[in-house]
Protein backbone atom coordinates (compact mmCIF):
# COMPACT_ATOMS: atom_id res chain seq x y z
CA UNK A 1 0.00 0.00 0.00
CA UNK A 2 1.19 3.51 -0.82
CA UNK A 3 0.23 6.58 1.21
CA UNK A 4 0.70 10.04 -0.27
CA UNK A 5 2.67 12.39 2.00
CA UNK A 6 4.48 15.70 1.84
CA UNK A 7 6.68 17.80 4.11
CA UNK A 8 5.98 21.51 4.38
CA UNK A 9 7.91 24.24 6.20
CA UNK A 10 5.36 26.50 7.92
CA UNK A 11 5.97 30.14 8.88
CA UNK A 12 9.00 29.93 6.60
CA UNK A 13 10.85 32.49 4.51
CA UNK A 14 12.34 29.86 2.20
CA UNK A 15 13.48 26.22 2.28
CA UNK A 16 14.94 24.95 5.56
CA UNK A 17 13.33 27.68 7.67
CA UNK A 18 10.19 27.73 9.78
CA UNK A 19 8.75 24.53 11.25
CA UNK A 20 8.42 21.26 9.38
CA UNK A 21 5.24 19.20 9.33
CA UNK A 22 4.45 15.99 7.48
CA UNK A 23 0.98 16.01 5.93
CA UNK A 24 -0.96 12.83 5.05
CA UNK A 25 -4.22 13.26 3.07
CA UNK A 26 -6.68 10.47 3.93
CA UNK A 27 -9.64 9.58 1.72
CA UNK A 28 -13.11 8.98 3.15
CA UNK A 29 -12.64 5.21 3.38
CA UNK A 30 -9.13 5.32 4.89
CA UNK A 31 -9.96 4.65 8.54
CA UNK A 32 -6.59 3.92 10.13
CA UNK A 33 -6.49 3.24 13.86
CA UNK A 34 -4.60 5.55 16.23
CA UNK A 35 -1.66 3.16 16.62
CA UNK A 36 -1.11 3.16 12.87
CA UNK A 37 -1.27 6.97 12.72
CA UNK A 38 1.20 7.23 15.59
CA UNK A 39 3.57 4.79 13.87
CA UNK A 40 3.57 6.98 10.75
CA UNK A 41 4.37 10.00 12.94
CA UNK A 42 7.25 8.07 14.50
CA UNK A 43 8.51 7.08 11.06
CA UNK A 44 8.48 10.72 9.94
CA UNK A 45 10.11 11.76 13.25
CA UNK A 46 9.14 15.43 12.92
CA UNK A 47 7.61 17.57 15.64
CA UNK A 48 4.21 17.04 14.01
CA UNK A 49 2.51 14.79 11.47
CA UNK A 50 -0.98 15.92 10.44
CA UNK A 51 -3.78 13.91 8.87
CA UNK A 52 -6.28 15.64 6.59
CA UNK A 53 -9.43 13.52 6.26
CA UNK A 54 -12.24 13.74 3.72
CA UNK A 55 -15.46 13.82 5.79
CA UNK A 56 -18.14 12.84 3.25
CA UNK A 57 -18.24 10.05 0.69
CA UNK A 58 -17.89 11.62 -2.75
CA UNK A 59 -15.98 14.72 -1.57
CA UNK A 60 -12.56 15.37 -3.10
CA UNK A 61 -9.39 17.13 -1.97
CA UNK A 62 -9.58 19.66 -4.80
CA UNK A 63 -13.22 20.72 -4.32
CA UNK A 64 -14.25 20.24 -0.69
CA UNK A 65 -13.95 23.19 1.73
CA UNK A 66 -14.27 21.17 4.96
CA UNK A 67 -11.93 18.44 6.22
CA UNK A 68 -11.13 16.58 9.39
CA UNK A 69 -7.73 17.28 10.94
CA UNK A 70 -5.64 15.47 13.58
CA UNK A 71 -2.06 16.03 14.75
CA UNK A 72 0.48 13.55 16.16
CA UNK A 73 3.96 14.05 17.61
CA UNK A 74 6.25 10.99 17.66
CA UNK A 75 4.89 10.30 21.16
CA UNK A 76 1.20 11.17 21.24
CA UNK A 77 -1.80 12.85 19.63
CA UNK A 78 -2.10 16.53 20.56
CA UNK A 79 -5.28 18.65 20.80
CA UNK A 80 -3.98 21.56 18.71
CA UNK A 81 -1.05 22.37 16.43
CA UNK A 82 -0.93 25.70 14.65
CA UNK A 83 2.04 25.24 12.32
CA UNK A 84 0.75 21.87 11.10
CA UNK A 85 -2.67 23.48 10.52
CA UNK A 86 -1.05 26.09 8.29
CA UNK A 87 0.97 23.33 6.60
CA UNK A 88 -2.21 21.28 6.06
CA UNK A 89 -3.85 24.22 4.32
CA UNK A 90 -0.70 24.68 2.22
CA UNK A 91 -0.87 21.01 1.23
CA UNK A 92 -4.44 21.44 0.04
CA UNK A 93 -3.74 24.71 -1.80
CA UNK A 94 -0.30 23.90 -3.25
CA UNK A 95 -0.12 20.11 -3.76
CA UNK A 96 -3.72 18.83 -3.90
CA UNK A 97 -5.17 21.53 -6.16
CA UNK A 98 -7.85 22.86 -3.82
CA UNK A 99 -9.56 25.83 -5.48
CA UNK A 100 -11.29 27.32 -2.42
CA UNK A 101 -10.15 30.59 -0.83
CA UNK A 102 -10.88 29.30 2.69
CA UNK A 103 -10.77 25.87 4.33
CA UNK A 104 -12.51 24.71 7.50
CA UNK A 105 -10.82 22.02 9.58
CA UNK A 106 -12.99 20.06 12.00
CA UNK A 107 -10.94 18.89 14.99
CA UNK A 108 -11.63 16.63 17.96
CA UNK A 109 -10.70 18.99 20.80
CA UNK A 110 -10.22 22.47 19.33
CA UNK A 111 -13.47 22.96 17.43
CA UNK A 112 -13.42 24.33 13.91
CA UNK A 113 -10.25 26.00 12.66
CA UNK A 114 -10.10 28.10 9.53
CA UNK A 115 -7.33 28.75 7.00
CA UNK A 116 -7.48 31.14 4.06
CA UNK A 117 -5.20 32.39 1.32
CA UNK A 118 -3.56 35.70 2.20
CA UNK A 119 -1.48 37.13 -0.64
CA UNK A 120 1.51 34.81 -0.97
CA UNK A 121 0.89 33.40 2.51
CA UNK A 122 -1.82 31.68 4.52
CA UNK A 123 -3.80 32.91 7.52
CA UNK A 124 -5.10 30.49 10.15
CA UNK A 125 -7.75 31.41 12.73
CA UNK A 126 -7.37 29.81 16.17
CA UNK A 127 -9.10 30.27 19.54
CA UNK A 128 -7.37 32.97 21.63
CA UNK A 129 -6.14 31.64 24.98
CA UNK A 130 -6.83 34.10 27.82
CA UNK A 131 -6.37 31.67 30.72
CA UNK A 132 -2.83 32.59 31.83
CA UNK A 133 -2.33 32.79 35.59
CA UNK A 134 0.84 34.03 37.26
CA UNK A 135 2.82 31.52 39.32
CA UNK A 136 3.74 33.34 42.50
CA UNK A 137 5.80 30.65 44.23
CA UNK A 138 8.73 29.42 42.13
CA UNK A 139 9.90 26.31 43.96
CA UNK A 140 10.16 22.55 43.47
CA UNK A 141 9.43 21.52 39.87
CA UNK A 142 8.75 25.10 38.85
CA UNK A 143 12.23 26.13 40.02
CA UNK A 144 13.81 23.38 37.88
CA UNK A 145 11.72 24.27 34.84
CA UNK A 146 12.41 28.01 35.12
CA UNK A 147 16.15 27.53 35.60
CA UNK A 148 16.38 25.31 32.53
CA UNK A 149 14.16 27.14 30.03
CA UNK A 150 15.51 30.57 31.00
CA UNK A 151 19.18 29.58 30.90
CA UNK A 152 19.34 31.11 34.39
CA UNK A 153 18.72 34.54 32.84
CA UNK A 154 16.72 37.14 34.81
CA UNK A 155 12.97 36.45 34.83
CA UNK A 156 10.18 39.03 34.83
CA UNK A 157 7.34 36.55 35.48
CA UNK A 158 6.16 32.94 35.18
CA UNK A 159 2.67 31.91 34.04
CA UNK A 160 0.57 28.82 33.35
CA UNK A 161 -2.33 28.49 30.93
CA UNK A 162 -5.07 26.54 32.68
CA UNK A 163 -6.66 25.81 29.33
CA UNK A 164 -3.62 24.36 27.54
CA UNK A 165 -1.38 23.35 30.49
CA UNK A 166 1.17 25.55 28.78
CA UNK A 167 3.87 27.38 30.69
CA UNK A 168 5.31 30.77 29.85
CA UNK A 169 8.50 32.36 31.20
CA UNK A 170 8.84 36.09 30.54
CA UNK A 171 12.45 37.31 30.60
CA UNK A 172 13.52 40.80 31.62
CA UNK A 173 14.27 43.38 28.93
CA UNK A 174 17.92 43.47 30.08
CA UNK A 175 18.58 40.07 28.44
CA UNK A 176 20.56 40.39 25.20
CA UNK A 177 19.66 38.74 21.89
CA UNK A 178 22.85 36.67 22.10
CA UNK A 179 22.00 35.43 25.61
CA UNK A 180 18.46 34.54 24.55
CA UNK A 181 19.69 32.30 21.74
CA UNK A 182 22.76 30.81 23.44
CA UNK A 183 21.45 28.43 26.08
CA UNK A 184 20.25 24.81 25.78
CA UNK A 185 18.06 23.35 28.54
CA UNK A 186 18.85 20.04 30.23
CA UNK A 187 15.93 18.08 28.79
CA UNK A 188 16.48 15.12 31.11
CA UNK A 189 15.92 17.41 34.10
CA UNK A 190 12.78 18.81 32.48
CA UNK A 191 11.37 15.32 31.90
CA UNK A 192 11.50 14.68 35.64
CA UNK A 193 9.05 17.55 36.27
CA UNK A 194 5.27 17.55 35.89
CA UNK A 195 3.99 21.13 36.28
CA UNK A 196 3.52 21.71 32.54
CA UNK A 197 3.47 19.76 29.27
CA UNK A 198 5.13 22.44 27.12
CA UNK A 199 6.64 25.83 27.84
CA UNK A 200 7.85 28.95 26.06
CA UNK A 201 10.43 31.50 27.07
CA UNK A 202 9.71 34.94 25.65
CA UNK A 203 10.94 38.52 25.71
CA UNK A 204 10.40 41.84 23.97
CA UNK A 205 11.64 41.71 20.39
CA UNK A 206 13.12 45.14 19.71
CA UNK A 207 16.70 43.78 19.95
CA UNK A 208 16.10 41.17 17.25
CA UNK A 209 16.29 42.07 13.55
CA UNK A 210 15.43 40.28 10.33
CA UNK A 211 17.59 40.41 7.19
CA UNK A 212 16.06 43.77 6.25
CA UNK A 213 16.84 45.20 9.69
CA UNK A 214 13.21 45.21 10.83
CA UNK A 215 12.58 44.36 14.49
CA UNK A 216 9.86 42.23 16.10
CA UNK A 217 7.27 42.93 18.77
CA UNK A 218 8.29 39.82 20.70
CA UNK A 219 10.37 36.68 20.31
CA UNK A 220 10.09 33.23 21.86
CA UNK A 221 11.51 29.73 22.07
CA UNK A 222 9.37 26.69 22.93
CA UNK A 223 10.30 23.42 24.64
CA UNK A 224 8.16 20.27 24.89
CA UNK A 225 10.29 17.21 25.78
CA UNK A 226 7.23 15.82 27.60
CA UNK A 227 5.59 15.48 24.14
CA UNK A 228 8.70 14.14 22.41
CA UNK A 229 9.82 17.53 21.00
CA UNK A 230 12.84 19.06 22.75
CA UNK A 231 12.65 22.44 21.01
CA UNK A 232 9.99 23.33 18.46
CA UNK A 233 11.05 25.87 15.80
CA UNK A 234 7.73 27.73 15.35
CA UNK A 235 4.62 26.82 17.34
CA UNK A 236 1.30 28.24 16.15
CA UNK A 237 -0.66 26.93 19.13
CA UNK A 238 1.77 28.63 21.55
CA UNK A 239 0.97 31.92 19.85
CA UNK A 240 -2.67 31.61 20.87
CA UNK A 241 -1.37 32.33 24.39
CA UNK A 242 1.65 34.49 23.52
CA UNK A 243 -0.54 36.77 21.40
CA UNK A 244 -2.94 37.42 24.27
CA UNK A 245 -0.06 37.96 26.71
CA UNK A 246 1.88 40.42 24.56
CA UNK A 247 -1.22 42.21 23.27
CA UNK A 248 -1.98 43.21 26.87
CA UNK A 249 1.62 44.28 27.58
CA UNK A 250 2.18 46.22 24.37
CA UNK A 251 -1.43 47.41 23.96
CA UNK A 252 -1.37 46.24 20.35
CA UNK A 253 -3.73 44.07 18.30
CA UNK A 254 -1.41 43.59 15.34
CA UNK A 255 2.05 42.24 16.06
CA UNK A 256 5.01 40.60 14.41
CA UNK A 257 6.77 37.77 16.23
CA UNK A 258 9.72 35.47 15.72
CA UNK A 259 10.27 32.03 17.20
CA UNK A 260 13.16 29.64 17.02
CA UNK A 261 16.88 29.26 17.42
CA UNK A 262 18.54 27.14 14.69
CA UNK A 263 15.41 27.23 12.48
CA UNK A 264 13.58 30.53 12.81
CA UNK A 265 10.17 31.58 11.56
CA UNK A 266 8.06 34.73 11.46
CA UNK A 267 4.43 34.97 12.59
CA UNK A 268 2.23 37.94 11.75
CA UNK A 269 -0.51 38.29 14.35
CA UNK A 270 -3.95 39.88 14.47
CA UNK A 271 -5.76 39.61 17.83
CA UNK A 272 -9.57 39.58 17.66
CA UNK A 273 -12.13 39.32 20.47
CA UNK A 274 -11.88 35.59 21.13
CA UNK A 275 -9.68 34.41 18.28
CA UNK A 276 -6.26 35.13 16.89
CA UNK A 277 -5.23 35.13 13.25
CA UNK A 278 -1.71 33.95 12.47
CA UNK A 279 -0.29 34.60 9.02
CA UNK A 280 2.84 33.10 7.51
CA UNK A 281 4.35 31.62 4.40
CA UNK A 282 4.71 27.92 3.66
CA UNK A 283 7.29 26.09 1.57
CA UNK A 284 6.70 22.59 0.15
CA UNK A 285 10.02 20.76 0.52
CA UNK A 286 9.18 17.12 -0.20
CA UNK A 287 6.44 15.14 -1.97
CA UNK A 288 6.25 11.38 -2.15
CA UNK A 289 4.67 8.15 -0.91
CA UNK A 290 5.04 5.99 2.15
CA UNK A 291 5.28 2.29 1.25
CA UNK A 292 3.19 0.56 3.94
Amino acid sequence: MEQEICIIDAFAHGPFTGNQAAICPLKFDQDYDDTFLLNIAREMNLSETAYIKILKDGDTFDKSSKFGLRWFTPETEVPLCGHATLASAASLFYTLGNKNEEIEFVTRKSGSLFARKHGEGITISLPLDKTLERIESIEGDWKIVCDEVSGNLPIEGVYLSKNLKYGLVHLKDSVSAEEFEAFTPNFHRLLNTSVTEWISVTMKGDKFKDKEGKSYDFVSRMFAPWLGVNEDPVTGSAHTTLSSFWSDILNKKKMRARQGRARKGTVNISVLDDRVELTGNAQVTLKGHLLL
